[in-house]
């Protein structure tokens, strides 16, 4: 194996017939939705690729990498998406997302903590919310939840969320 250097390139060669092979990764094959449009002149496009790499993830991902908005009327916008601390599963060790997703769009910053769990997947637990341009100003909100059961199925139910400003 061995590549050019250009991000997701891989280059094999089969030893049987002498011939090389390229595969190309830089776009994550997805399948996913890519664009919206409703005929009103409200359309949007997503754009995905393979998330970030971290040592034991396996295989990589696809996650939501950039949402653009158009509206007639109103101004384009870019909403931005990052991805950080995978979670595994610690009995199978299958991928079960990750722990902070950050947000970025029109100079403000939100920086989103999920539980990762096999019986509570993507539970959010606490977001930040910042101004780019007044970094000392922030929106902190917490959420909390139980586990509850109803005909036999388990589930985590929402107990108490809050929020606060601070400078």
């Amino acid at each position: 194996l061995s590549g050019s250097g250009r991000s997701g390139e891989l280059v094999t060669r089969n030893l049987a017939d002498g011939k090389g092979y390229v595969l190309g990764l830089d776009e994550a094959p997805s399948g996913l939705l890519t664009e919206v449009d409703d005929g009103k002149g409200n359309l949007l496009r997503l754009s995905y690729a393979y998330g970030p790499s971290y040592a034991g993830i396996g295989q990589r991902p696809v996650v939501l990498t950039q949402l653009v908005t158009e509206s007639v009327g109103e101004e384009q916008q870019t909403t931005e998406y990052r991805y950080a601390e995978p979670v595994m599963n610690p009995a199978t060790g299958a991928f079960l997302g990750y722990k902070t997703v950050e947000k970025r769009v029109a100079g403000v910053r939100e920086k989103e903590s999920y539980v990762q769990k096999p019986d509570g997947l993507g539970l959010l637990v606490d977001a930040v919310v910042q101004d780019v341009r007044r970094a000392e100003l922030q929106k902190h909100q917490t959420h909390s939840y139980e586990v509850a059961t109803f005909k036999g199925v388990s589930f985590h139910r929402p107990t108490e969320s809050s929020s606060w400003l601070e400078e």
